[in-house]
């Protein structure tokens, strides 16, 4: 099994190209921000460490996290920061680890693991990591019609990612999602016959 990292900026397609390979290669997609909301819910282990760490104020009535209230508590403050990302981060690549062990199992020929912020815990479980590139202004037009925001909104969101020069850094290999996605779907098929 070949396990795949798709990664890009905000607006740049990667779920539309995760649910291509998902549809048309039958591969396993692995959304990491997913995981991270999943490790957090009651029941987990992640949900009692971080109780324990920063009490059940943080807590909705229904037992949930607020992640909104975690993250007022952590965003001025360093040190509840990295104590927050102990426990969350080893929590999301131990699962990360059993949902591509689960895939290997099932025979898949393909893992896609799909993350905005590329670090080495991500780059170390792909064969090869694809770049999905659509041009600023594609991005922002996306970003305003799926998620309602405003244009100054959405280029404040692409300021804190990384560069297109970082992430053509890591990569192997560019996937063009600024035009039609017919072409990215002929750009995709192109590339995984070399499997």
């Amino acid at each position: 099994m070949n396990t795949i990292g798709i990664t890009g900026g905000i607006g740049s397609g990667k779920s539309e190209v995760c649910g291509y390979l998902r549809n048309e290669f039958d591969a396993a997609v692995i959304f990491t921000d997913n995981v991270g909301h999943d490790v957090m819910k009651p029941g987990q282990d992640c949900h009692k460490k971080i109780i324990e760490h920063f009490t059940d104020e943080i807590l909705n009535d229904d037992g949930s996290i607020d992640r909104k209230k975690l993250g007022d508590i952590v965003f001025n403050d360093n040190k509840k920061l990295e104590l927050l990302n102990s426990i969350v981060h080893p929590a999301v690549w131990q699962e990360v680890d059993r949902r591509i062990e689960k895939a290997r199992n099932e025979g898949r020929q393909f893992a896609v693991l799909e993350t905005a912020l590329p670090d080495g815990e991500f780059t170390k479980r792909c064969d090869e990591i694809w770049y999905v590139y659509s041009n600023r202004e594609i991005r922002i037009k996306r970003l305003i019609a799926s998620r309602d925001i405003t244009e100054e909104k959405a280029e404040s969101i692409m300021k804190n990612q990384l560069s297109e020069e970082e992430f053509r850094k890591i990569c192997d290999f560019v996937v063009d999602n600024s035009g039609n996605f017919e072409d990215t779907a002929r750009e995709i098929k192109s590339r995984l016959e070399r499997y």
